[in-house]
């Protein structure tokens, strides 16, 4: 994202870009394409960086195989109920792997949207969808006593996390369950790593045309 913003600075020389691009080629998209393909949130966070690679690289063909991987098994990921199998099986820290596999999913979901127009936040099937997933982790993050997996769950209650999700997907579903979830921790800055949204409250997602 930041090599993009800074494509046309005249402080990156022209040498500079195309060491940056060999390296997003050779090791950066090499290392995502290789754990895209596994079943937990390796492949989520594969997947997103494959897709920001591609983006910066123009490599439309990369972008469409992230797409079809997302689809192919979005719905393996994500169980009727909402919960995600790969993730709560880890037990105590089955609600926080829920948002470190949703985090990434939906950021690549976000660079979907920008980069082709396809909304695959909208995806359902049989009533499951990215949006139950998001529910059901917002629900235990609230009530962990009743998290089924473990006694004593570790949750986001004193982290920044899923606010900073949750901030990012209130606009886009336009829920404002969401909004009175996270408000009483904007504005919403995480510090310590990327997670995808960094500064959901600073820089708002919006499927309408930016004012």
């Amino acid at each position: 994202m930041a090599a993009e913003l800074m494509a046309d600075d005249p402080l990156w020389s022209n040498k500079e870009k195309k060491d940056f691009r060999k390296w997003v080629k050779r090791i950066y998209q090499h290392a995502a394409n290789t754990i895209r393909v596994h079943q937990n949130n390796w492949a989520d966070w594969g997947r997103f960086g494959s897709l920001l690679a591609a983006s910066f690289l123009n490599e439309k063909k990369e972008v469409a195989e992230n797409v079809r991987l997302i689809k192919s098994d979005l719905f393996h990921k994500i169980a009727t109920d909402g919960s995600m199998p790969e993730e709560t099986r880890r037990g105590g820290n089955g609600i926080w792997y829920t948002y470190f596999s949703l985090a990434p999913m939906t950021g690549a979901c976000w660079l979907v949207y920008n980069l082709t127009g396809e909304n695959l936040f909208a995806l359902e099937q049989d009533g499951t969808s990215i949006k139950k997933a998001l529910d059901y982790m917002a629900y235990y993050n609230k009530h962990p006593k009743e998290w089924k997996w473990d006694k004593n769950p570790n949750t986001g209650k004193n982290e920044v996390w899923p606010e900073n999700l949750l901030e990012a997907m209130a606009n886009l579903y336009n829920d404002n369950y969401y909004v009175e979830y996270v408000k009483g921790k904007r504005p919403i800055i995480y510090r310590n790593h990327h997670f995808c949204w960094t500064f959901p409250t600073l820089m708002p997602t919006s499927f309408e045309n930016y004012q």
